[in-house]
């Protein structure tokens, strides 16, 4: 039986060249095939996220009081509807997720408390604590900690009341978070990557919030294989339109932020894109409660020029399909023998698109690929 085959990968150029489609979910008919929630009913019995095949979107509701019971210790349930990724990616991997985001009319109430709605991102459910609010930290006489949130890069609407009497007074933003992997419960052992936490740089100021009852076009991007200033940072942009090209504005506040940068020691896998409706105890006001509806979940892995982004056996050989640039020319080379060699041309090619495909020939036991730009210097 012969091996199976070895993928040698070399990138020819450090800036990301080419978006691969991992998953582009429009939620009609087949989503529920795809689609699992876990979490509470809301007073009709109904799941805080529902798919609507008829509309084709996600019906969502948040409520930071469904579920919780204080007491020592803690209950935390939060709410989520997840569907795998076709592979993980972790914090080595550039990758973005779109999707569009409405807030219903009238559904969002005025209050001093700070707590995330409309979560939408990419997770790890093997991974995630359910104390992503990090309730269970404020109680120091608890006498089990409930394990934080990690292993997520996700969109959150703080949506507490930004007035000048707020018990957060910079409560109203909009924001990107990573968070990577703890093995720890409570007691602050989360590592969040967002900004400063006590200035947003996407703060709507008094008396403002996102606009209702219209289409949010959502970007977030993770650039964990960029090597410049970019490096292992996320960017967060929220748009007006479909094209992407003008950013939303609320009142003299730009919605587009970057966060600091995943410390080198920090890793994280996601392995799911998703939704969730985190929990939290009201400390100062009433609760925060919303609703709105979710579409056109887009997750994509950005590749850079050569890069291979799929492997796959056919029967005429091995698929070898990487990130091109049209008009560039590129050279698959391949050996049995990665120690020593030597290296051979299997084809020459002329990229017409973003993604360039070839089929190669396997024969004997055991063969290694790789990709060259063949028309640089």
């Amino acid at each position: 039986m012969r091996n199976a085959a070895l993928l040698a990968v070399l990138a020819c150029a450090t800036a990301q060249a080419s978006w691969w489609n991992l998953m582009n979910e429009d939620f009609g008919p087949t989503a529920t095939n795809r689609w699992t929630y876990a979490g509470v009913s809301n007073s009709q019995d109904q799941a805080l996220f529902r798919l609507d095949a008829t509309a084709g979107v996600v019906r969502a509701e948040w409520n930071q009081t469904n579920s919780i019971s204080v007491g020592n210790p803690y209950t935390i349930r939060p709410s989520r509807l997840l569907t795998p990724l076709p592979r993980p990616l972790t914090d080595r991997d550039t990758f973005r997720l779109r999707a569009t985001l409405v807030i219903a009319t009238n559904t969002l109430n005025d209050t001093i408390e700070y707590h995330q709605i409309a979560n939408v991102g990419l997770y790890n459910p093997a991974t995630m604590g359910a104390d992503r609010a990090m309730t269970d930290n404020f109680d120091v006489s608890a006498e089990t900690k409930i394990k934080d949130g990690s292993d997520f890069v996700e969109f959150n609407y703080f949506a507490g009341d930004d007035s000048s009497s707020s018990f957060f007074p910079f409560s109203r933003s909009a924001e990107m978070t990573i968070g990577a992997h703890t093995e720890q419960f409570g007691d602050y052992h989360f590592n969040y990557n967002g900004g400063d936490p006590w200035y947003h740089s996407t703060a709507m100021g008094a008396g403002g919030r996102l606009p209702e009852e219209t289409t949010i076009y959502l970007d977030l991007v993770y650039y964990g294989a960029a090597t410049n200033d970019t490096a292992r940072r996320g960017y967060m942009a929220l748009y007006t339109d479909a094209a992407r090209t003008q950013i939303l504005q609320v009142g003299t506040q730009q919605m587009f932020y970057w966060t600091w940068p995943v410390p080198p020691d920090r890793s994280f896998t996601v392995t799911h894109a998703g939704f969730y409706n985190y929990v939290n105890v009201v400390y100062a006001g009433d609760p925060v409660r919303a609703a709105g509806s979710f579409d056109d979940l887009q997750v994509e892995q950005g590749f850079a020029d050569a890069e291979v982004a799929s492997a796959r056996m056919s029967p005429a050989g091995v698929i070898l399909e990487w990130a091109s640039e049209t008009g560039g020319t590129y050279r698959v080379i391949a050996t049995d023998n990665l120690m020593g060699g030597p290296w051979t041309t299997q084809a020459v090619v002329n990229a017409i698109s973003d993604f360039t495909a070839l089929t190669n020939d396997w024969s004997g036991a055991f063969k290694v690929w790789r990709v060259e730009r063949n028309d640089l210097p």
